[in-house]
């Protein structure tokens, strides 16, 4: 049975529309002087940690970067994606067939419990107000970044790549003006964000190219 989720029309439409901005972006100067710019903070992670593997979501950015790293820079770098119950329908299938199709090797990995069942029973205990995925949160550091670490430190990997963007929150861009695109943790693990300055589509107008 497919996990593809049914798409109306609207849904074809409103996704076509998308893919003309995200086409459009790509073609911009400043868009592919940035690319370039990502590709030499990729080189120069290679460098200082070849070890390092790429954290993908499946999400539009982490993609972007899995692509930067091992398709157009080449690089034999291994990526990881966490899988749950709350994912979107489809979402492991299509890591996993864009792994095959661009030649990476990717490691599915998944928490140990289920997700749904936890919210069920602890969903109460939630702040309203408080963010989900901080890492204080009980919820976020069981099913996510305590699943990181384990993978990190069963691959003895002294570094990772994020698809992290500065303009996403102030926290972002503070962390790219205090430590810049790559930086060492107290851990000692070598964190890489080779898309920090990268933007959305923002102001393009698709009717007059």
């Amino acid at each position: 049975m497919s996990c593809e989720p049914i798409l109306t029309s609207a849904d074809r439409s409103t996704w076509e529309q998308w893919e003309r901005l995200a086409l459009a972006h790509a073609g911009l100067a400043v868009h592919k002087a940035r690319v370039q710019r990502s590709l030499g903070i990729v080189a120069d992670m290679a460098k200082r940690c070849p070890s390092a593997y790429i954290a993908w979501s499946g999400g539009k950015d982490s993609t972007a970067l899995v692509h930067l790293v091992c398709v157009e820079a080449g690089l034999p770098v291994r990526a990881m994606s966490i899988k749950d119950d709350l994912d979107f329908p489809g979402e492991e299938e299509y890591v996993l067939d864009l792994s095959a199709e661009w030649g990476v090797a990717c490691d599915i990995v998944r928490p140990p419990f289920s997700l749904q069942d936890w919210l069920k029973q602890h969903g109460a205990e939630l702040d309203p107000g408080e963010d989900m995925h901080g890492r204080d949160v009980a919820f976020a550091k069981k099913a996510f970044y305590l699943v990181v670490e384990a993978y990190r430190l069963s691959h003895a990997s002294p570094g990772v790549y994020l698809g992290l963007r500065k303009e996403e929150s102030r926290a972002r861009m503070m962390n790219r003006i205090q430590r810049g695109p790559i930086y060492t943790k107290k851990t000692g693990e070598t964190v890489c964000q080779p898309l920090c300055d990268w933007t959305g589509s923002k102001g393009i107008d698709l009717d007059s190219r």
